[in-house]
């Protein structure tokens, strides 16, 4: 009964240990499952987003999630409490400018990102956000290359656009 139970044991063990190696082989597909899965705890989909015509596919991930790009380095993420694979870093978070917009230095996927991200504010919903961008692309105006801005609600919004004008990022300008 011993060698039965060991057996069995050896077994389990053999087996975590290669699901585990299966899904550490290909990380982003890994990252997408534990996204959607923390996306269904929260209740919360990216799908369900409304007027997201302006936007590029990975644009929302990039605004709502974080993302690390070609290079290895974090990007994104200005707006806090959806993402579960991206965090402030303690004693980083500014004080709310009179919009509710803070900034702070994030990490993502374990990743310091280089720069501060600016954040929307924090009582907004996702909707409201996307609203918040829709709203400043409509009255955008070029500021260089592919960057134009934009406002809602007294917020100025900085927008990097495709050459079809989709939307790659979008985040809010902190007043001092």
């Amino acid at each position: 009964m011993k060698k039965l139970i060991r057996l069995l044991f050896l077994l389990v063990t053999l087996y975590s240990a290669l699901a585990c190696q299966s899904n550490s082989s290909n990380p982003s597909q890994a990252n997408q499952e534990k996204q959607e899965s923390q996306l269904q705890d929260s209740q919360f989909r990216l799908s369900d987003l409304e007027n997201t015509q302006h936007f590029n596919r990975h644009a929302l991930e990039h605004i709502f999630y974080g993302s690390i790009n070609r290079k290895g380095n974090a990007t994104g993420y200005h707006y806090e409490g959806i993402s579960q694979m991206a965090q402030i870093l303690p004693d980083t978070r500014s004080k709310n400018d009179k919009h509710g917009v803070y900034r702070a230095k994030v990490k993502i996927e374990g990743q310091k990102k280089k720069a501060m991200s600016t954040f929307f504010p924090k009582d907004w919903s996702p909707q409201e956000v996307v609203d918040a961008i829709n709203e400043a692309y409509d009255m955008a105006d070029h500021v260089s290359g592919n960057i134009y801005e934009g406002a809602s609600q007294g917020i100025t919004i900085q927008m990097y656009l495709t050459d079809d004008q989709k939307i790659i990022s979008a985040f809010p300008i902190y007043e001092r």
